[in-house]
Protein backbone atom coordinates (compact mmCIF):
# COMPACT_ATOMS: atom_id res chain seq x y z
CA UNK A 1 0.00 0.00 0.00
CA UNK A 2 1.54 3.47 -0.93
CA UNK A 3 1.03 6.37 0.99
CA UNK A 4 -2.11 7.62 -0.59
CA UNK A 5 -3.81 4.09 -0.41
CA UNK A 6 -2.65 4.54 3.45
CA UNK A 7 -4.57 7.96 4.27
CA UNK A 8 -7.38 7.02 2.20
CA UNK A 9 -7.82 4.09 4.45
CA UNK A 10 -7.36 5.84 7.86
CA UNK A 11 -10.13 8.73 6.54
CA UNK A 12 -12.36 6.11 5.69
CA UNK A 13 -12.25 4.08 9.11
CA UNK A 14 -12.14 7.33 11.00
CA UNK A 15 -15.18 7.92 9.30
CA UNK A 16 -16.72 5.04 10.12
CA UNK A 17 -16.18 4.94 13.52
CA UNK A 18 -17.66 8.34 13.58
CA UNK A 19 -20.70 7.41 11.89
CA UNK A 20 -20.85 4.12 14.39
CA UNK A 21 -20.74 6.71 17.68
CA UNK A 22 -23.57 8.90 16.05
CA UNK A 23 -26.40 5.90 15.59
CA UNK A 24 -24.91 4.51 19.03
CA UNK A 25 -26.06 7.79 20.69
CA UNK A 26 -29.05 8.44 18.55
CA UNK A 27 -30.85 5.99 18.21
CA UNK A 28 -33.30 5.81 15.19
CA UNK A 29 -37.26 6.12 16.45
CA UNK A 30 -37.77 2.91 14.34
CA UNK A 31 -35.72 0.61 15.46
CA UNK A 32 -38.56 -1.34 16.66
CA UNK A 33 -39.38 -1.63 12.93
CA UNK A 34 -35.66 -2.55 11.76
CA UNK A 35 -36.07 -5.57 14.41
CA UNK A 36 -38.67 -6.95 12.71
CA UNK A 37 -37.15 -6.13 9.04
CA UNK A 38 -33.83 -8.44 10.46
CA UNK A 39 -36.17 -11.14 11.56
CA UNK A 40 -37.83 -11.16 8.33
CA UNK A 41 -41.16 -9.81 9.72
CA UNK A 42 -43.32 -7.02 9.24
CA UNK A 43 -43.38 -4.74 12.19
CA UNK A 44 -47.04 -4.41 13.42
CA UNK A 45 -49.51 -2.26 12.00
CA UNK A 46 -53.13 -0.53 12.21
CA UNK A 47 -55.17 -2.31 10.12
CA UNK A 48 -57.05 0.24 7.60
CA UNK A 49 -60.25 -0.99 5.46
CA UNK A 50 -63.47 0.16 3.92
CA UNK A 51 -61.47 3.83 2.69
CA UNK A 52 -63.74 5.99 0.96
CA UNK A 53 -64.48 9.72 0.51
CA UNK A 54 -67.70 11.78 -0.48
CA UNK A 55 -67.09 14.10 -4.17
CA UNK A 56 -65.96 17.20 -3.99
CA UNK A 57 -66.76 20.26 -6.83
CA UNK A 58 -65.64 23.28 -7.76
CA UNK A 59 -68.10 25.07 -5.43
CA UNK A 60 -67.12 22.61 -2.34
CA UNK A 61 -63.34 22.42 -2.11
CA UNK A 62 -63.81 19.95 0.85
CA UNK A 63 -64.76 17.15 1.46
CA UNK A 64 -64.65 14.04 4.29
CA UNK A 65 -62.52 10.61 4.32
CA UNK A 66 -64.25 7.49 5.91
CA UNK A 67 -62.07 4.42 7.13
CA UNK A 68 -62.03 1.57 8.94
CA UNK A 69 -59.48 1.26 11.88
CA UNK A 70 -58.27 -2.15 13.79
CA UNK A 71 -55.46 -2.37 16.15
CA UNK A 72 -53.95 -5.64 16.67
CA UNK A 73 -50.65 -4.84 17.17
CA UNK A 74 -50.33 -5.33 21.10
CA UNK A 75 -50.12 -1.99 22.06
CA UNK A 76 -52.35 1.30 22.43
CA UNK A 77 -51.53 3.12 19.20
CA UNK A 78 -53.38 6.64 18.10
CA UNK A 79 -53.82 8.12 14.35
CA UNK A 80 -51.61 11.34 14.93
CA UNK A 81 -52.36 13.13 10.77
CA UNK A 82 -52.86 12.62 7.45
CA UNK A 83 -52.00 14.22 4.63
CA UNK A 84 -52.61 14.22 0.69
CA UNK A 85 -51.58 15.92 -2.56
CA UNK A 86 -54.92 16.52 -3.52
CA UNK A 87 -55.76 19.18 -0.70
CA UNK A 88 -54.21 21.80 1.80
CA UNK A 89 -54.95 19.95 4.95
CA UNK A 90 -56.21 16.75 5.95
CA UNK A 91 -57.80 17.54 9.49
CA UNK A 92 -58.99 14.99 12.00
CA UNK A 93 -62.62 15.76 12.75
CA UNK A 94 -65.29 14.54 14.96
CA UNK A 95 -68.81 14.99 14.62
CA UNK A 96 -70.61 16.23 17.91
CA UNK A 97 -74.51 17.46 18.41
CA UNK A 98 -74.98 20.59 20.28
CA UNK A 99 -77.31 21.27 23.13
CA UNK A 100 -79.45 22.56 20.18
CA UNK A 101 -79.61 18.80 18.24
CA UNK A 102 -77.10 20.73 15.20
CA UNK A 103 -74.45 18.67 14.14
CA UNK A 104 -71.05 20.56 14.12
CA UNK A 105 -67.23 19.50 13.83
CA UNK A 106 -64.59 20.09 15.41
CA UNK A 107 -60.45 19.24 14.71
CA UNK A 108 -58.97 16.82 16.92
CA UNK A 109 -55.17 16.25 17.86
CA UNK A 110 -55.47 12.88 17.78
CA UNK A 111 -57.85 9.23 17.10
CA UNK A 112 -56.67 7.22 20.19
CA UNK A 113 -57.08 3.43 19.22
CA UNK A 114 -56.48 1.20 21.92
CA UNK A 115 -54.99 -2.08 21.19
CA UNK A 116 -57.56 -5.11 20.09
CA UNK A 117 -59.84 -1.75 19.46
CA UNK A 118 -61.92 -1.36 15.96
CA UNK A 119 -62.62 2.48 15.07
CA UNK A 120 -64.69 3.42 12.63
CA UNK A 121 -65.19 6.84 10.57
CA UNK A 122 -68.11 7.46 9.23
CA UNK A 123 -70.84 9.97 8.29
CA UNK A 124 -71.87 12.39 10.96
CA UNK A 125 -69.20 10.71 13.65
CA UNK A 126 -65.47 10.82 13.05
CA UNK A 127 -63.48 11.56 9.83
CA UNK A 128 -60.82 13.25 7.61
CA UNK A 129 -61.84 16.38 6.69
CA UNK A 130 -59.77 17.41 3.11
CA UNK A 131 -59.64 21.48 3.20
CA UNK A 132 -59.01 23.20 0.16
CA UNK A 133 -59.12 20.39 -2.45
CA UNK A 134 -56.90 20.82 -5.33
CA UNK A 135 -59.34 19.88 -8.41
CA UNK A 136 -62.72 18.22 -8.51
CA UNK A 137 -63.01 14.61 -7.08
CA UNK A 138 -65.96 12.99 -9.11
CA UNK A 139 -67.14 9.35 -8.47
CA UNK A 140 -65.06 6.72 -9.38
CA UNK A 141 -61.65 8.64 -9.12
CA UNK A 142 -59.33 7.25 -6.71
CA UNK A 143 -56.31 9.46 -4.74
CA UNK A 144 -53.63 8.59 -2.00
CA UNK A 145 -54.09 9.64 1.58
CA UNK A 146 -51.07 8.89 3.84
CA UNK A 147 -52.21 7.84 7.95
CA UNK A 148 -49.47 9.17 10.53
CA UNK A 149 -49.17 6.38 13.66
CA UNK A 150 -47.97 7.70 17.02
CA UNK A 151 -46.71 4.07 16.87
CA UNK A 152 -47.36 2.10 14.16
CA UNK A 153 -45.63 2.80 10.72
CA UNK A 154 -47.00 5.24 8.43
CA UNK A 155 -49.37 3.73 5.92
CA UNK A 156 -50.10 4.77 2.31
CA UNK A 157 -53.77 4.28 0.87
CA UNK A 158 -55.84 5.14 -2.13
CA UNK A 159 -59.19 6.47 -1.04
CA UNK A 160 -62.00 5.76 -4.21
CA UNK A 161 -64.77 8.17 -4.07
CA UNK A 162 -68.13 6.93 -4.21
CA UNK A 163 -71.11 9.54 -3.96
CA UNK A 164 -71.96 13.12 -3.44
CA UNK A 165 -72.40 14.74 0.14
CA UNK A 166 -75.80 14.38 0.87
CA UNK A 167 -77.38 17.28 3.55
CA UNK A 168 -79.63 15.24 5.38
CA UNK A 169 -77.25 12.54 6.14
CA UNK A 170 -74.14 14.43 6.61
CA UNK A 171 -75.34 18.60 7.42
CA UNK A 172 -72.20 19.40 8.85
CA UNK A 173 -70.26 19.05 5.72
CA UNK A 174 -73.02 21.03 3.84
CA UNK A 175 -70.69 23.75 3.27
CA UNK A 176 -72.57 25.60 0.40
Amino acid sequence: MNNDSRQLFKIALIGFAIMIAFFALFPNAHSQEREYRKLGQLAPTVTVTDVWAREATEKDRSTAVFLTLENTTGQDDALIGASTPYAERADLHNTYKTEYDVLTMRQVEDIPIADGETVVFEPGRMHIFLVGVKQPLRMGMEFPLTLEFENSPKQHLRVRILSKTDDDIYPAHSLR
